[in-house]
């Protein structure tokens, strides 16, 4: 009789501390406000999702991987251009802890990583320009796309952590 009462009781407790730990895995429970951190890095994430979803497809052209469109890859470099002013803003001090890849440096590193934000929005502004000028011009295209790729790259290998 001991023996299955003690058993039942760790049962018990076995399957409170499972419920616990996947309530506590999905976040907060339905209806809860989340917090300003969390309301900062989804909307970074969200930022970085549009410009990522932009960007595809003139890494696409750029890398030869789908056929050059001079008027899809201006239109997709004026919103990589605007959303890469929104990039340099949705890094708030909040937002440093949470469940983000942004590295610590980004806080600490304040000058560099602004100098990071700024190449960003440099390259997009450029390349969307030279689209505006001559969406016909791939070598000019492939250039500045380039940039906005290497500006991409520089700011993820030392400000995003893996």
């Amino acid at each position: 009789m001991r023996t299955r009462l003690l058993s039942k009781s760790c049962a018990l407790a076995v399957g409170t501390l499972m419920a616990v730990a996947a309530l506590a895995a999905e976040g907060p429970p339905p209806g809860a406000q989340p917090t300003p951190a969390q309301r900062a890095i989804e909307y970074r994430k969200a930022v970085y999702t549009v410009l990522g979803g932009n960007f595809g497809p003139l890494g696409g052209m750029l890398q030869g991987r789908m056929p050059y469109n001079g008027a899809e890859a201006s239109k997709r470099a004026d919103r990589v251009a605007f959303m890469a002013g929104l990039a340099a803003e949705a890094f708030p001090e909040v937002s440093k802890d949470g469940d983000t890849k942004a590295k610590p440096e980004i806080w600490t590193d304040k000058e560099g990583f602004d100098k990071a934000m700024k190449a960003l929005g440099d390259s997009t502004a450029a390349l969307a320009a030279q689209l505006k000028k001559d969406p016909n011009d791939q070598d000019a295209f492939k250039k500045a796309a380039g940039a906005v790729g290497q500006a991409c790259k520089n700011c993820h290998d030392n400000y995003r952590a893996k």
